[in-house]
């Protein structure tokens, strides 16, 4: 069994940087998250979480800047495919951002019902 030479705790900007700047050594990455990625900051306010900035470093596809990040330095982590891009959490609710529009629609209309919302989650 070979010895671990860095344990880094956190995928986001600074924790995916410093693993995969060290992809020579024997190197483990812990996330909480079922994403990598992270934000670089999260303010709390009445008692929630929110990320701020477009921060989220999400996917591993061609293009995206962490895979081209790993792939500059042979890096190939072993990752498992998310249909969540994100969750959000409030109130003891929880709505996942997910590949299917239509349920994601459904589900935001459930907890926080809006005309607009339609309009809204089409643009961004």
């Amino acid at each position: 069994m070979k010895t671990l030479d860095l344990a880094v705790v956190g995928s986001g900007i600074g924790g995916s940087l410093i693993a995969s700047l060290n992809a020579n050594k024997n190197v483990v990455l812990f996330e909480k998250d079922s994403n990598i990625g992270g934000c670089a900051s999260t303010f709390k306010k009445f008692g929630n979480s929110y990320n701020t900035g477009a921060t989220t470093l999400v996917g591993y596809e061609d293009g995206h800047m962490l895979k081209k990040q790993f792939n500059s330095i042979g890096l190939k982590p072993n990752i498992s495919k998310s249909n969540i891009a994100i969750r959000v959490v409030q109130n003891n609710t929880t709505i996942d951002r997910i590949k299917d529009f239509e349920i994601f629609l459904d589900n935001i209309n459930s907890v926080y019902p809006n005309k607009r919302n339609r309009v809204f989650w089409n643009k961004i």
